[in-house]
């Protein structure tokens, strides 16, 4: 038996001794816990709305001058709508210097500027023209939530120029028009 023998005696010994100094194998024990995690989403939102528009020279007629579509894109999380409103009682453009209106004998439009709801998401919508005021009118009501590039409503506006409108010289007409986008409308 020799060598074998001995090798044998040996590894019986080293682990008789791993054995006696480490202890018998122990089982493990684990601890666990579950964490509820809760939150709500606040009511949120955002709008872009158009820069100012130079119309140009409004040509005289019936038929009216028509803007280009100018666009509102709303992002909400809740349902929302958009009014409009101008600054002017009447919505009748007035004259202005570039700086205020004319507070002395100020030229005056005959006709008051008109709007419609023209495009609501890039579909074309049929509406027709309403007088603008001071008093906001709803451009758009209970539009569903949005996903996350918005609903763009696009508003479109006519000024009718009439033969008893004078030329505003070195001035221009303006008005401001406001527009109001909010959810619960």
């Amino acid at each position: 038996m020799g060598g074998n023998g001995e090798m044998q005696t040996t590894k019986g010994i080293a682990a008789l001794a791993a054995t006696l100094v480490l202890g018998p194998a122990s089982v493990a024990h684990a601890v666990t816990s579950s964490q509820s995690i809760t939150a709500d989403v606040a009511p949120t939102l955002q709008a872009t709305f158009p820069g100012d528009y130079a119309w140009g020279t409004l040509a005289v007629g019936a038929g009216g001058n028509t803007s280009s579509e100018q666009t509102v894109n709303v992002k909400s999380n809740a349902a929302w709508g958009v009014k409009v409103s101008s600054d002017l009682a009447d919505g009748r453009m007035k004259e202005w210097t570039g700086a205020a209106y004319v507070s002395s004998s100020p030229k005056v439009l005959t006709h008051a500027l008109t709007w419609r709801l023209s495009s609501l998401g890039g579909a074309a919508q049929g509406t027709s023209f309403a007088a603008l005021s001071s008093t906001a009118a709803a451009v758009t009501t209970s539009q569903a939530i949005t996903g996350d590039s918005g609903t763009d409503v696009g508003v479109t506006y006519r000024q009718v120029a009439s033969f008893a409108d004078p030329s505003a010289g070195g001035n221009d007409y303006r008005i401001a028009v406001t527009y109001d986008a909010a959810q619960g409308y």
